[in-house]
């Protein structure tokens, strides 16, 4: 027999052989959430909420755990979060989408260049945000882990091999966010939304295809939350005080 067919041969048995163990990518889920509740904790104490400034302009940031990492951006800075370069999210038609909400001017993605590498608190993102002349800041974090063979695979965790995947198993994620008000401090409230890509295919366990699932998902439930943060801007626009 020709080597080259013999070659052939072993390649192919070798390609079927990793899509048989799907579990035997070494697919890591991306870093994990940032703690928004901890983060705005620290201003419960303003009891009053101040009138929402009309029009306003509103930052956007991502911000996610320490020294977080994925297939397509990274965190930066060494404090209690990091803030996510690039920003997959808001794309330009979601930024466009968010102009349309009532009363805003102006949105605005937070220049990274502002915040100082040990950036830990909110008032380091709120100072951020003013230096942009915003009146509100979005931030947003994503939670996303991978579900395979009944177990849960979180934040930076390899999936484990499995030969083969349950119907239900898949990537979930979901998108948190809190409208915070950059002069005080206030949070106007918190939202959040869910997504779940499951049914996959054996070849969508590659991690390459399993990666463009996670964004996936991500976008999903960015895009959810993004509708349940017009919902709340409206609800603190035409709330009396």
């Amino acid at each position: 027999m020709p080597r080259f067919v013999t070659t052939f041969r072993l390649r192919t048995c070798i390609a079927f052989a990793a899509l048989l163990c799907v579990g035997c990518s070494g697919y890591v889920v991306p870093g994990g959430p940032a703690p928004l509740q901890q983060l705005v904790q620290g201003n419960d104490e303003i009891s009053i909420r101040p009138a929402p400034p009309i029009p306003a302009r509103i930052a956007v940031v991502r911000i996610q755990a320490p020294e977080y990492e994925s297939a397509t951006a990274e965190g930066a800075g060494e404090g209690e979060f990091s803030v996510v370069s690039p920003q997959e999210w808001p794309d330009a038609t979601q930024l466009q989408a968010m102009v349309q909400w009532p009363a805003v001017s102006e949105v605005l993605m937070l220049d990274l260049a502002q915040l100082s590498a040990s950036a830990q608190s909110l008032n380091e993102l709120r100072l951020a945000a003013a230096k942009l002349r915003a009146d509100v800041l979005m931030i947003y974090t994503l939670d996303t882990s991978v579900q395979l063979a009944g177990q849960r695979y979180r934040a930076a965790e390899k999936l484990g091999p499995v030969d083969e995947p349950e119907p239900d198993d898949g990537v979930i994620s979901t998108a948190s966010a809190v409208l915070t008000e950059v002069r005080t401090g206030y949070s106007y409230g918190a939202v959040d939304a869910n997504a779940k890509l499951s049914g996959l295919e054996r070849t969508e366990w590659i991690p390459r295809n399993l990666d463009q699932k996670r964004l996936l998902a991500e976008q999903q439930a960015f895009t959810a939350l993004l509708d349940k943060s017009a919902a709340l801007w409206k609800q603190v626009t035409e709330s009396p005080l």
